[in-house]
């Protein structure tokens, strides 16, 4: 009797711990600034699929069964799903989007993803209403004005986009718009200051230094940065089990030299960043170099 009284003693201490630690893995992560970041071990939930079915959908309405501490699941065709819940806690939690995000709107997630299309949109329609009314385009070139308002409806566009939720094809109208508008410009003041319109100078410097400045980027320029970027990222990082250091390879294509269309350059770009991890990482390279060029991570201290 007292033996099955003992073994009942331990059974119920087993449940009773098998659910705290269930509802311990469970619970969600609550981010907070640390200046070792967070583990996320005790918070993460597996799934796996033997159907390797990759919709989204369907799979997030399936039981995960908490992960305790560091699994291998071995050489499988499996999909494995991997789950954390994260939640914010806004009184310690630092933002760190950029700082429109951090000081103008630091509590609203929607603008801080779509703050790419919308402030861009925003920009492309003062920049054609300004020019517009600078450069009289209504009474010098009447069919450049029209070219000008279609600017802003697509910009209007962007910002429809944005709010439909589109922010891959919203991003992509703003590189389109923004290339067509900058070009119209350029178009415009010509046209207005080969009329005599005296101001449009004035207009044409104030409008086109920064971009004459930008288009005289060099190829050590480009490799500054990128020695710049590697030198960041190979610096130690204190974890508690130790310093870790993280390393990249960086490929960089330049136009007019290495193409003129943003896809040929994206596929120049990422040929050269493979030869960057052939010839061992932490370096960069051009498209259209034979040999890249290393950056030694910096010294401890």
């Amino acid at each position: 009797m007292m033996k099955n009284h003992v073994l009942y003693k331990i059974a119920t201490v087993l449940v009773l711990t098998t659910l705290w630690l269930s509802d311990a893995l469970s619970a969600p992560l609550v981010l907070e600034d640390r200046p070792q970041g967070q583990r996320t071990e005790g918070y993460l939930s597996v799934l796996r699929d033997p159907g390797g079915r990759p919709d989204f959908d369907p799979i997030r309405e399936r039981p995960f069964t908490p992960l305790a501490g560091q699994a291998g699941f071995g050489l499988t065709r499996d999909v494995i799903w991997l789950k954390l819940d994260v939640h914010e806690n806004a009184g310690t939690l630092k933002r760190g989007d950029g700082h429109a995000y951090q000081y103008l709107w630091p509590t609203n997630l929607w603008l801080a993803d779509y703050q790419h299309v919308l402030i861009p949109a925003l920009h492309f329609i003062a920049l054609s209403w300004w020019a517009r009314r600078f450069l009289d385009t209504p009474g010098q070139t009447p069919w450049l004005d029209l070219a000008l308002r279609a600017i802003m409806l697509a910009a209007l566009g962007m910002i429809a986009l944005a709010i439909a939720g589109q922010y891959t094809l919203g991003n992509q109208l703003a590189f389109w718009v923004g290339t067509t508008m900058t070009l119209l410009v350029f178009v415009a003041t010509l046209r207005v200051l080969r009329r005599g319109y005296r101001p449009a100078r004035l207009f044409l410097l104030a409008q086109f230094a920064p971009l004459a400045d930008a288009l005289v980027t060099q190829p050590t320029d480009a490799g500054a940065v990128a020695s710049k970027l590697l030198t960041s990222l190979a610096a130690a990082i204190l974890t508690p089990a130790g310093e870790a250091r993280i390393g990249a390879s960086i490929g960089i294509a330049l136009a007019p030299r290495d193409g003129h269309h943003f896809a040929r350059l994206l596929q120049v770009a990422d040929q050269a960043m493979y030869r960057s991890k052939q010839d061992g990482r932490n370096r960069w390279h051009y498209g259209g170099d034979h040999h890249g060029h290393p950056v030694e991570p910096p010294a401890t201290g």
